[in-house]
């Protein structure tokens, strides 16, 4: 029998919704050579960069030489505590353009956080209190002091002020009130935003303003580069179909509105007052989101699970407003089985390979997507010589690094080529090849097998 050449590099083929047969390829890269022969390469392997308590990993973002890490309900600058958040949801980020304050939520709470000062502002809490000189009948209150944390469009709350007042302007010492005071004397005034107790996955960051949606199909922006002003009025609804929103991304200029079967596009129409963002006329698409954690920005991509009227879900990639699905038939096989609610995804670029992972937490799988090479593998990881999925959640770029943070024993790691285990575990590359039938269906057999290493 002739030599045969086999490759090792096989994109999963699953006939039954699982990876227990046919083709796959687990915790290796594919790659092609000479444009004719497939080699693997084992994926990054993992070292610890940074060990804080364990739990619940929740979230890692860089900013400049900061890395800030969110471990169950604590809030971490570069291994140093800064305060206690809320624990019961993975958060987003987005610092500010010049990379002094760092936006910070989940689906329950938003904070900002000042980099120079470590200091943690919870925004469904007090913004800042004031005492201030009001007049009966008037709206112009005199404060004993000017107070830079006061902003237009807070809400005001205090002794002879009604209720639902709000900043209407502020110079100095001279505030005004958007309603009359009822009472004359010296009070405290305090000070909160608008910003919404509950919100979707996601947030962006267009034009100066931060934006989050609600379940209810609203979109929320602060003030323009300022994430602790939220003002009541600063809203638009997605009202292209009755569909209830599940998570917000942004592609180009646009706000992405992901419901749960379609998706709307808008974009900054600089409208006042209220808020400046406007729905793209004739651009709605016939799809959405099925599991809201999947929602990842590559680059300008965004990539998450879809569904739409019909049954099933899907791996969709939206560049610009142009729909692509990425999943093929065995992966959708697996998609099926899932709980939409329990994956979530990552994106990570190492060598050349632009990665999407996706982990279905019921099902066990991390489903790595490969758009060089436009295949789908699978990645695990072993703990205590247990083999289970890929145990890291969240990604950060911190200088020339790569880190991940680990779902739940409070560390980050790098995530790198040169290393070749994970914190000192073995990464476990198995490849299992297509049917082989050398063109016949005789029996056959080979003597011997060559590995070539390149």
């Amino acid at each position: 029998m002739p030599t045969s050449r086999i490759p090792l590099g096989h994109n999963i083929g699953s006939r039954d919704g699982t990876l227990d047969k046919d083709a796959k390829l687990g915790n290796a890269l594919i790659e092609v050579l000479k444009n004719e022969s497939i080699a693997i390469v084992k994926r990054p392997g993992l070292s610890v960069y940074q060990t804080l308590s364990a739990g619940t990993g929740l979230g890692i973002f860089a900013v400049g030489t900061h890395l800030l890490t969110i471990i169950g309900t604590t809030f971490y600058d570069n291994g140093v505590a800064k305060g206690t958040v809320d624990g019961s949801d993975e958060y987003d980020f987005i610092a500010s353009v010049d990379q002094t304050v760092v936006f910070l939520k989940n689906e329950a709470h938003g904070y900002v956080y000042t980099l120079a000062t470590g200091t943690l502002l919870d925004l469904l809490g007090t913004i800042t209190t004031q005492s201030g000189t009001t007049t009966n009948g008037s709206p112009t209150v005199t404060l004993s002091a000017s107070n830079s944390a006061i902003q237009v469009g807070q809400i005001v709350t205090g002794t002879g002020i009604p209720a639902g007042t709000y900043v209407l302007t502020v110079f100095g010492t001279a505030l005004t009130l958007s309603q009359n005071a009822t009472a004359t004397g010296t009070v405290t005034l305090t000070f909160t935003t608008s910003y919404p107790t509950t919100t979707v996955s996601g947030a962006v960051f267009v034009d100066g303003y931060y934006v989050v949606g609600t379940p209810e199909g609203l979109l929320y922006n602060s003030n323009v580069e300022d994430p602790t002003t939220w003002q009541a009025i600063n809203y638009i609804g997605v009202v292209s179909d009755a569909d209830k929103l599940v998570a917000i991304g942004r592609t180009i200029n646009y706000i992405v509105a992901l419901g749960e079967q379609t998706t709307e596009f808008f974009y900054d129409a600089g409208t006042s007052p209220g808020s400046p963002f406007l729905p793209f006329q004739n651009s709605v698409l016939q799809f959405g989101a099925g599991g809201e954690d999947t929602l990842v920005q590559m680059d300008n991509t965004l990539v998450w699970m879809s569904t739409g009227h019909q049954k099933g879900y899907q791996i969709m990639a939206l560049a610009g407003q142009q729909p692509q699905v990425i999943s093929n038939q065995y992966i959708e096989r697996i998609l099926n089985r899932c709980d939409p609610l329990q994956a979530y995804a990552f994106s990570v670029k190492t060598s050349g390979h632009s990665l999407y992972v996706l982990t279905l937490r019921d099902l066990g799988y991390t489903l790595v997507y490969d758009f060089a090479q436009h295949g789908w593998t699978y990645w695990t990881s072993t703990e205590n010589n247990v083999e289970k999925y890929f145990q890291c959640q969240f990604y950060a770029k911190l200088g020339t690094y790569d880190l991940l943070q680990h779902i739940s024993n409070g560390k980050v790691y790098r995530f790198d080529p040169q290393v070749y285990q994970d914190d000192g575990n073995p990464i476990t590359v198995l490849s299992r090849t297509q049917l082989i039938d050398g063109g016949s269906n005789v029996r056959k057999f080979w003597r011997t097998a060559q590995i070539v290493r390149s």
